[in-house]
């Protein structure tokens, strides 16, 4: 019997517009971007207590930041990809980054109405100090207020539920669970939700859909809480009708 999961890591804190963000980054990449939001939480602990404090959902940056339009974050590249063999291959995965797409929720009136798009969601370059590489990641400010706002919420996730999940699909499910789902809502498009869940932009057929996004991530999800590694499964019913998505 697999070993039942076990509270005493430290929860990872995201918006639930974070939770919600499309993009059309790989699986490798999504898996970064968790690991720069994992290395961030400080920042992200402090935008959601600013906007706690001041009653708003507005961010607030430093003027320094106002005035270049960009937060610089730099994290060892060693903290991005533990595997020293791995290493090259993730400055791989992060040069190509600048060129993915992103969609962020826009809110208004606490419910979600779409998404604004933004060619790039950060700038990449890498530094070399005391024989270690650090990645230097520039976000636009732009993206930021968007992306680090808790108009919609935030959340927490559990880093040892979230090394479980071998699909991208999954891994992304659970997210949108925890932005989405846990507040009582239960229906999404399926399109919608499928290119949040996988870094494919579009799909031949809602039959395409539920077999190469929704099944898999059910698939998985379904074992991992049988065997107590996740706290949470799902199931699903498409009642859309049209069958082409464009």
């Amino acid at each position: 019997m697999a070993e039942k999961i076990k509270k005493d890591s430290t929860p990872i804190v995201e918006t639930n517009a974070q939770g919600l963000t499309i993009t059309t980054f790989t699986q490798y990449q999504n898996k970064l971007l968790l690991r720069i939001i994992a290395c961030k939480q400080q920042d992200i602990r402090d935008a959601i207590t600013q906007q706690t404090n001041d009653k708003t959902y507005n961010p607030v940056f430093t003027a320094e930041e106002n005035a270049s339009g960009y937060r610089t974050v730099r994290i060892p590249l060693n903290k991005l990809e533990p595997r020293n063999g791995h290493r090259q291959r993730a400055k791989q995965a992060l040069s190509e980054m600048p060129d993915k797409h992103i969609f962020i929720p826009i809110i208004k009136g606490n419910k979600m109405v779409d998404y604004v798009g933004f060619r790039t969601f950060l700038y990449v370059k890498f530094e070399y100090k005391a024989h270690q590489t650090i990645a230097v990641l520039f976000f636009p400010i732009i993206i930021l207020r968007y992306y680090l706002s808790i108009d919609l919420g935030y959340h927490y996730l559990d880093p040892q539920q979230l090394r479980c999940f071998k699909h991208n699909s999954t891994r992304q499910m659970y997210r949108v669970y925890k932005s989405y789902f846990a507040l009582g809502k239960n229906s999404f498009s399926p399109q919608r939700l499928a290119i949040t869940l996988s870094p494919k932009d579009k799909f031949a057929s809602y039959s395409a859909i539920k077999k190469e996004v929704f099944q898999v991530a059910k698939k998985e999800m379904d074992l991992l809480y049988q065997n107590g590694l996740c706290d949470i499964h799902f199931d699903f019913k498409m009642t859309e009708t049209r069958n082409k998505i464009q």
